[in-house]
């Protein structure tokens, strides 16, 4: 059976009753154009075969393979400064990002490289306050360890992000200006959104690791349903302040590991000389590759600094030391490894040109980047 054929057969059964006009208008593709495709002629675009997919609330990939797999209602994580101010704008964006996840889900399984069954979704329990902080912090040592890294440095985030836990990292213009990082999840797949114009990231770009951890927690570990979760960095009790500071404690401590720290340093020392602190700092941010704020509030909670410093050290000079910041995919380009795995499906004839081309968001007429 050729590929127009199976196309054609998903396309059919994946319509079922649904009268032709009203897929014709939410897909914004004209009755005749879908009328062809389900006949098994050549009509279809792939950004309209993308469309209508969306449409009928199905996988595009398995309509690729003559198959319907409907889609679940995806989770979705946003993590505010201040206020909130999420735009639907951005939602298409969302929309792309988790194709970019499922592709990269899907082809590392087909190409037998899927994620450790111990990278897979787990609920935990809501907690509050201090608990949820220290939640985070368990949270983090039990996923280094399971990775087989639970004292290394300097963690190339996108790739560790991409390869091992199969998670795609997307860079893309958000309309909604407090959004730093977002987070998108399904059964399928998953992925994590850094918006481009977070002015904190752009002045200071090693902050972009402690978002991807961060986001990491939420893809892991918080309980969805399905929609849309706003997550705000506020200091309250409520549960979503909880799950907020479980992500940090999580980003704190993946980037700057209890283990590591004790093997570098020995036992806490509480210091409490401005001089040895600031020295602390920057070697554990030289070996570590944190951000300033959130190194200093880890070596205090975890007392290798007295607490009494930390306002006194607020202002030390935020010197980078090194250049830790994670490399980024260009603005709205699919990731390496997302490429990556598209050749080599495409080379394997694992998939097709087409599903080639969906994965990498190019349209029908634009040639294979490896042709």
């Amino acid at each position: 059976m050729s590929s127009l054929e199976m196309i054609a057969r998903a396309l059919t059964k994946a319509r079922a009753a649904r009268p032709l006009d009203e897929l014709s208008e939410a897909a914004d593709v004209s009755r005749q154009t879908i009328a062809l495709a389900e006949a098994g002629r050549p009509a279809l675009t792939t950004a309209q075969l993308a469309r209508l997919a969306d449409a009928l609330h199905v996988d595009v990939a398995a309509l690729y393979r003559g198959e319907v797999v409907r889609r679940e209602s995806p989770s979705i994580f946003f993590r505010h400064q201040s206020y909130h101010d999420f735009s639907a704008a951005d939602l298409p964006v969302l929309d792309r990002a988790l194709e970019q996840g499922r592709a990269l889900r899907y082809l590392s399984d087909r190409l037998a490289q899927p994620a450790p069954p111990v990278f897979e979704h787990r609920k935990v329990g809501r907690l509050r306050g201090k608990r949820a902080a220290a939640q985070g912090y368990a949270l983090a040592r039990r996923v280094r360890v399971e990775m087989g890294m639970p004292t290394a440095c300097a963690l190339d985030l996108v790739r560790l992000l991409e390869e091992v836990f199969r998670v795609a990292v997307v860079h893309e213009t958000l309309s909604s200006a407090r959004v730093v990082a977002s987070s998108v999840r399904v059964p399928e797949g998953a992925a994590i959104v850094l918006n481009a114009l977070d002015s904190v990231r752009l002045r200071n770009p090693v902050v972009g690791s402690v978002h991807l951890a961060h986001e990491l927690c939420h893809v892991l570990f918080d309980p969805s349903e399905g929609g849309l979760n706003f997550v705000y960095d506020l200091d309250d009790d409520s549960d979503a302040s909880g799950l907020e500071q479980r992500a940090r404690g999580f980003a704190a401590e993946f980037l700057l590991p209890w283990q590591g720290l004790f093997q570098m340093e020995g036992e806490p020392q509480g210091l409490v000389s401005r001089q040895a602190a600031e020295s602390l700092i920057r070697r554990v941010r030289s070996h570590f590759g944190t951000p300033q704020t959130i190194t200093t509030n880890h070596l205090v909670n975890h007392g290798y600094i007295h607490p009494s410093m930390r306002e006194a050290l607020a202002d030390m000079s935020p010197e980078v030391v090194g250049d830790f910041a994670p490399a980024l995919p260009p603005v709205g380009e699919p990731s390496a490894e997302l490429r990556r795995l598209v050749q080599a499906a495409h080379e394997c004839s694992l998939i097709s040109d087409g599903e080639s081309r969906t994965a990498l968001g190019i349209d029908i007429l634009e040639p294979l980047p490896w042709s």
